[in-house]
């Protein structure tokens, strides 16, 4: 009974020396923590001013990458054109403006002619440079007006090339118009947000600025007169002038207090020549700080919870960390097992699934084994790009899994090469059914958004066990199958037993 008594204050002992130990630290980290929360707040709550300008900024970065991508593609699409100044190209810049946030699409012609999307021709702005829109480069002009829009726009140019010649450039006007929509849920309910380039000229505002930079044209100018708390002047003019970022404190009084002071916060455009622009009163920002700080109040409450629910964390971390290393695991076995481009089995997964399923549950089952092979791959690689080339074999991969039963196999054993793999097939009707509904898959099979490619294939069968008894075998023949459908003139399926069943026409 001692012994036992013993054992148990030793127990006893051993979870409350421990516990004693942690509230003694925690006490101490208390104490610690009270002493940097503010510092801790107020560099939070300026990373989240950054983060709101950069939000700004990334949003105008990703809208003119898109705009970027679109001229390029329709200058591309113009280049195709024997004339460019006809109906057709005047349709492919309706249809620029219509689903897009572009306000006017125009081509300019090397002798200056010019025609926007509603077949005129019309005089450039001074900001659109003929030379430069010959130079051959994606180009963005700095802001100016344009027409009725309201607010400032921006040219976004590409050259339109026959060959090696530029013959002419497509130019997309697009507004800087979207500064409200983004800063409406950011943010102070007193704030200023605006878009200035390198020179501190503002491009555009949004609605209910603070007093004092309503009405303001040049935001840099306008600062050179203003008392600096925090950073300088001339380290934010320079900033601004070479695309940098930053944040800096200032007063429009003399005589600088908690009501007179304000946050800056800049941060650049990509390499565009403009920066995102936030200005918030110090006030405001000091009562977030302060509310923020509230929190530490809790702390003691927080800590004694912790003690009392320290056991029970410790054992659901631990539970936890099972079960996110079981998933874990099968992810990166999902992983090793999926070709990236085309979400199917890769080659080395599909061999082995394949090779299960023959070896057990599939040995005295009919299986068919379809290898096939996207015709003038490389041409498609040569004459529209790699980037198609990928969107051909990731559009293939999609629609082929979800032509088939969940339970087939469906693998890229390479470049352009596939093997689809249909279990358990009861007759030889059935096998004849499925051979054909492949064949038909490539009738309907387009690619391409903008534009369509209809892709065919050469696809070779072998059977199991008439052709072959394992997956080496039945793979070699379907690929001597595949090799004869290509010597025949591509575009059709072979049996490797030409008796099996007549050629297939994909």
């Amino acid at each position: 009974m001692m012994n036992k008594q013993k054992r148990d204050n030793k127990n006893i002992l051993q979870w409350v020396i421990p516990s004693i130990l942690l509230v003694l630290f925690l006490i101490v980290t208390l104490f610690n923590y009270s002493a940097d929360t503010k510092e801790n707040i107020v560099n939070e709550t300026e990373s989240e001013l950054k983060d709101q300008v950069t939000q700004i900024s990334d949003y105008y970065s990703d809208e003119f990458k898109l705009i970027k991508e679109i001229t390029n593609i329709s200058a591309y699409h113009l280049s195709k054109m024997k004339d460019l100044i006809s109906l057709n190209s005047q349709s492919l810049l309706e249809g620029i403006v219509k689903y897009s946030s572009v306000k006017d699409a125009i081509i300019i012609l090397e002798d200056g002619t010019t025609m926007n999307s509603k077949g005129e021709s019309i005089k450039l702005p001074d900001q659109i440079k003929t030379d430069d829109l010959m130079s051959g480069k994606l180009q963005i002009s700095s802001p100016f007006s344009y027409q009725n829009v309201t607010g400032n726009c921006v040219a976004v140019s590409a050259p339109i090339k026959s060959g090696d010649d530029i013959v002419g450039a497509l130019v997309l006007v697009t507004p800087f118009d979207e500064l409200n929509y983004i800063t409406k849920s950011l943010g102070y309910s007193v704030r200023t947000y605006m878009i200035i380039n390198n020179d501190g000229k503002i491009i555009e505002y949004a609605d209910n600025p603070i007093d004092e930079t309503a009405n303001i044209e040049n935001l840099t100018r306008k600062l050179k007169e203003q008392i600096f708390i925090r950073g300088s002047y001339k380290k934010f003019e320079q900033n601004v002038s070479i695309g940098k970022s930053g944040i800096v404190t200032f007063s429009f009084e003399q005589n600088p207090s908690n009501n007179n002071t304000y946050y800056l916060v800049y941060e650049p455009i990509e390499d565009y020549g403009w920066s995102s622009i936030m200005i918030v009163p110090l006030a405001q920002v000091n009562r977030t700080i302060k509310s923020q700080q509230a929190d530490t109040d809790s702390l003691v409450t927080k800590i004694l919870t912790a003690l009392i629910v320290f056991v029970t964390i410790l054992v659901a971390i631990n539970m936890i960390n099972k079960a996110k290393f079981i998933r874990e695991s099968k992810e990166l076995k999902d992983k090793a097992e999926t070709d990236l481009l085309t979400d199917l089995l890769n080659k080395i997964a599909t061999q082995r699934k394949i090779t299960e399923y023959l070896e057990n549950e599939g040995k005295d089952k009919k299986s068919i084994l379809f290898a096939l092979d996207i015709d003038n791959f490389k041409k498609i690689n040569d004459t529209m790009g790699h980037a198609f080339g990928d969107e051909v074999l990731s559009t293939l991969g999609r629609r082929v899994k979800s032509e088939f039963r969940i339970n087939d196999i469906v693998g890229r054993t390479g470049g352009d090469e596939f093997v689809i793999f249909l279990k358990d097939l009861k007759d030889e009707k059935t096998m004849k059914s499925e051979a054909d509904r492949v064949s038909r898959f490539f009738k309907t099979f387009v690619v391409g958004e903008y534009v369509k490619y209809s892709a065919t294939a050469s696809i070779g069968v072998a059977i199991y066990p008439d052709d072959a008894t394992d997956f080496e075998g039945l793979y070699k023949l379907a690929d001597q199958a595949l090799y004869k459908a290509k010597k025949r003139g591509k575009n059709q399926l072979a049996f490797y037993n030409d008796d099996t069943f007549s050629e297939q026409n994909v």
